[in-house]
C-alpha cells in the first residue's frame, strides 16, 4: 500500500513537473484556498493569488456558482468544463479542462479545483470538424453535378 501511495505521488510530481495539469482548493466562497507549486506559470500569470476567486481566474465559471455549491453538497459528483478557451496577452491560444469535486480537509469542506492543457487534443477535434464539414460540401457539389448529368 505505501509503494502504490509513493508511486501515486512520483507520478503526480512528475505531471505537475511537465506542466500537463495543475490544481488548487477551493472554498465555498469560491476563492483560492491553496495552489499547487506550478498554479501560476501552468497558467502563464504570475498575478494569480490566494484568496482571488476562481471565477476571476476562469471566466468560464462566472454564472456557474450555484451549479459548483450543488457539487459541495454532493448533488453532482463533479463538475466539469471541457475545451474551455483560455487566453492570455502576448501568449498561444490554450484550451483547458476543468474538474471540480468536494474535497474534504480535516473538517473543511474544500472543492478540489484540476484544470488539465488539452489544446493538442481540441486542435485535432476542430481540424475533424473542418474536415467533416469539407467532406459534406464536396458530397453536396457532388450530387448536385450527378443531377445535372
Amino acid at each position: 500500500m505505501v509503494g502504490n501511495a509513493i508511486l501515486a505521488l512520483s507520478v503526480l510530481q512528475t505531471l505537475l513537473a511537465r506542466e500537463a495539469f495543475t490544481y488548487a482548493l477551493i472554498g465555498e466562497d469560491l476563492s483560492l484556498r491553496e495552489l499547487a507549486p506550478n498554479f501560476q506559470t501552468f497558467l502563464n500569470n504570475a498575478d494569480i493569488q490566494k484568496g482571488q476567486s476562481a471565477a476571476e481566474v476562469f471566466d468560464a465559471l462566472i454564472g456557474s456558482e450555484s451549479v459548483i455549491r450543488d457539487t459541495l453538497k454532493e448533488e453532482n459528483s463533479e463538475y466539469g468544463l471541457e475545451y474551455i478557451h483560455f487566453s492570455q496577452p502576448n501568449q498561444p491560444l490554450r484550451y483547458l479542462s476543468l474538474r471540480i469535486c468536494p474535497y474534504h480537509k480535516n473538517a473543511e469542506r474544500l472543492f478540489l479545483l484540476i484544470a488539465e492543457d488539452v489544446t493538442s487534443a481540441a486542435l485535432i477535434e476542430q481540424r475533424a470538424i473542418q474536415a467533416r464539414n469539407e467532406l459534406r460540401l464536396l458530397r453536396i457539389r457532388l450530387n448536385l453535378e450527378n443531377a445535372n448529368l
